[in-house]
């Protein structure tokens, strides 16, 4: 079991998702990839507000 399978059952997302009939799908099993290439990637991490308010 993976923490996203955790995970969703820990938040009550997989109640919800069998209440209405939606499956939940762990996107780290899956077979089918898609690689994409970000423009200014190495920018866009400098630039993370998130990234940058964390002390190491």
């Amino acid at each position: 079991m993976t923490n996203a399978d955790k995970a969703v059952i820990a938040t009550g997302i997989k109640s919800v998702c069998e209440k209405y009939g939606v499956p939940f799908i762990n996107l780290s099993k899956t077979k089918n990839k898609v690689k994409i290439k970000l423009e200014n990637y190495e920018n866009s991490k400098e630039n993370n507000p998130t990234r940058n308010s964390i002390k190491k």
